[in-house]
């Protein structure tokens, strides 16, 4: 078992060495250095990685708080569902019953892996490297539908 502080700097190493590792992939293929994340121009729509109880996660988050934005932007992202199910190598998660709940709409996981094993994290790494770049492709393709 951690201390809690050893929890927190083996996180923050794991977050950073993601972050280094990723940016020097992305460089190589001629991608922008920063995941999309927060800052992907739609307005309500933000991705996500996530680490919690051995499951680490892609996510895709409707955070749009009028909910008629929030019910426009959730039936044109399930208009593009199979679009992102043939795009994404692993399984999807949808959570269309709640959507306006503060959970993600969707998620993809791995189960079994923790960043507080240093033996996980070049297959965690390798996870969310795929499978955001993934969701980011289709995202990028498909922006301007989102905005509209």
């Amino acid at each position: 078992m951690y201390s809690r502080s050893e929890k927190y700097l083996l996180t923050q190493e794991f977050w950073t060495t993601f972050g280094k590792w990723s940016t020097t992939k992305r460089k190589r293929l001629g991608l922008r250095e920063k995941w999309l994340l927060n800052k992907t121009g739609v307005r309500g729509i933000r991705f996500r990685f996530s680490v919690e109880r051995k499951q680490p996660g892609v996510h895709m988050d409707i955070t749009e708080k009028f909910n008629d934005n929030r019910t426009a932007l959730l039936e044109k992202i399930v208009a593009l569902k199979s679009v992102f199910v043939e795009a994404v190598a692993a399984e999807i998660i949808w959570d269309l019953e709640n959507p306006l709940q503060d959970s993600p709409l969707l998620t993809i996981q791995t189960n079994g892996l923790t960043p507080m094993n240093k033996e996980n994290w070049p297959a965690i790494f390798k996870f969310f490297y795929t499978n955001m770049l993934a969701l980011e492709m289709v995202f990028e393709e498909y922006k301007d539908y989102l905005e509209g």
